[in-house]
């Protein structure tokens, strides 16, 4: 078994893989992340305790049920580009990772699953085979996919671009903060709509699929229209759904994003765009 306290440090490190960030979030030293941390390894490591993991399961629901009872340190999980955005207006009982730890070591949806987190805001290609009986899909936002260039590329401030233009003048890369399910989708839709001989050279600048959400400092836009959509929704685990503190955090997310969608997209089209 662990403690409470214990159980905690540790599903911070789990969540954001790094002793500095942990100890910054828990409001501790990194040494006491790292004692608790190296306490706990004997129930992680070793296939022969799977009865007390079991145990740690179930004390992670119990402290789960206890976060939302009491509105205290409830988890959600947000990429960089809703993070940036939104992390400063979050309700008093949520907190997020910090910016930099936009990309987990496990998969979230498992962090997720494994009540670690309790929320998590995640694009269309993550969530599209969920559990619909274990999980609730909450929408935040859709628009239509764009596509971004580091500010110094020789298109940034081109106009009228052609699908010509921006095959020989780029080819497709995948930014840091993305996902790798997410990256991936990115990585089938540009070889559905570009012709794949081109833009292969290594001098040539990459061009990333994203969201306006997504032009960070040094990136931009360009002037290229796709006719892809796009949709993030917030995920949290069905019984959780209705509840007061999944509602709140719901309303300020959407509040944080009011006005930014450009138009609404249900699943089947983001099925077709993501999954052909």
């Amino acid at each position: 078994m662990i403690d409470l306290d214990s159980l905690r440090v540790v599903d911070y490190y789990q969540w954001l893989n790094c002793g500095r960030s942990a100890a910054q979030e828990l409001g501790c030293n990194q040494s006491t992340v790292s004692r608790k941390w190296k306490g706990a390894q004997w129930l992680f490591g070793e296939a022969s305790i799977a009865e007390e993991l079991f145990y740690v399961d179930l004390e992670r629901h119990v402290h789960q049920s206890w976060r939302f009872a009491k509105g205290r340190d409830l988890r959600v999980h947000m990429y960089a580009w809703i993070n940036r955005l939104l992390r400063r207006q979050l309700p008093a009982s949520w907190v997020s990772n910090p910016l930099e730890r936009s990309i987990t070591e496990a998969p979230a949806l498992r962090l997720l699953e494994g009540r670690v987190i309790d929320a998590l805001c995640a694009p269309y290609p993550m969530i599209a085979e969920l559990d619909r009986e274990k999980f609730a899909l909450l929408p935040l936002y859709s628009t239509q996919l764009v596509l971004l260039v580091r500010s110094d590329s020789q298109l940034a401030n081109e106009r009228a671009l052609s699908q010509l233009d921006v095959e020989l003048a780029t080819r497709v890369g995948c930014l840091d903060f993305v996902p790798i399910e997410a990256g991936s989708c990115s990585l089938k839709a540009d070889g559905q709509t570009f012709a794949p001989q081109a833009g292969t050279g290594s001098g040539l600048d990459y061009r990333y699929w994203g969201t306006s959400l997504s032009s960070f400092a040094g990136l931009k836009v360009l002037d290229y229209k796709l006719t892809a959509p796009y949709a993030e929704f917030l995920v949290v685990r069905r019984e959780w759904e209705q509840h007061a503190e999944t509602l709140a955090l719901l309303r300020s997310l959407g509040d944080g994003l009011a006005g930014r969608s450009s138009r609404l997209c249900d699943e089947k089209q983001l099925s077709v765009h993501c999954l052909a």
